[in-house]
């Protein structure tokens, strides 16, 4: 529902994910059975929960001068399902366990993503876009890690740019057989996101502008994984480990 024209908030009360992989190669196996944690991950799994986020955007009420984006959500999984599963039991919610729902295991975690964007506009009519994402996700209870398909990647055309996607991280982690797998990076994800943008965006001539631009960020392991050294998240550290990327782009 729009609050304003600038405010807009989305509920979805119940949110259900069905994950099974299906097929997979030697290579992708081979991949998995070295890391018990990333197996965990691609488990059949349901995803059963309530997600919601709230966005304001400036732009839609004032595109002349300088803007403000934010976007906040929040995805909550498995605490109905745990909360079920633990009536009448000795077991207390939130405590490790190994539930089922309809012979399958149920994920369970707590998901925050933040996405903020600042647009400085100059009086020739170039702009400073600014762009600050962070994204935390903690399994307990029911799970051990996040489903894959709700962790954090940072690379590729829409984040790091200097960097192929997917291929950051996490932490100082980095595959010493990357090579021998080609463009496989299942196990380079994170359970905590921290990306900064910043573009400078000019005409050039007609529909053809711009862009000098410099991005950096990395992703962490909220607990840490002795296969992927490096992996987990270090406040006193964690600066020195972002790449950061940059060059100039031609915008249409």
């Amino acid at each position: 529902w729009r609050e304003t024209k600038t405010k807009h908030h989305e509920l979805l009360p119940i949110s259900i994910n069905y994950v099974r992989l299906a097929q997979s190669s030697p290579e992708f196996e081979e991949i998995l059975s070295e890391n018990p944690l990333v197996r965990r991950s691609f488990e059949e799994q349901f995803i059963i929960g309530t997600e919601y986020s709230f966005t304001y955007d400036s732009r839609l009420k004032n595109n002349d001068g300088n803007n403000f984006y934010f976007k906040g959500g929040i995805d909550l999984s498995g605490n109905l399902a745990q909360l079920i599963n633990t009536i009448g039991e000795e077991s207390s919610f939130g405590e490790e366990t190994d539930y089922e729902l309809l012979g399958t295991n149920f994920s369970q975690y707590t998901r925050l993503e933040t996405v903020y964007k600042y647009f400085i506009k100059f009086k020739d009519g170039n702009i400073l876009a600014n762009r600050l994402m962070m994204g935390a996700g903690v399994p307990y209870g029911n799970a051990t890690t996040l489903p894959y398909i709700k962790q954090f990647f940072v690379g590729g055309g829409n984040s790091i740019r200097a960097f192929q996607a997917r291929s950051i991280g996490p932490g100082t982690y980095r595959r010493t057989e990357q090579d021998q797998n080609g463009n496989i990076f299942i196990d380079q994800s994170g359970d905590l996101k921290l990306e900064i943008n910043t573009e400078y965006r000019f005409d050039i001539y007609s529909i053809f502008k711009g862009a000098v631009f410099v991005d950096a960020g990395n992703v962490w392991l909220v607990n840490e994984d002795t296969l992927r050294p490096g992996g987990d998240f270090k406040a006193e550290q964690f600066i020195n480990e972002l790449a950061v990327g940059t060059g100039f782009g031609l915008r249409i």
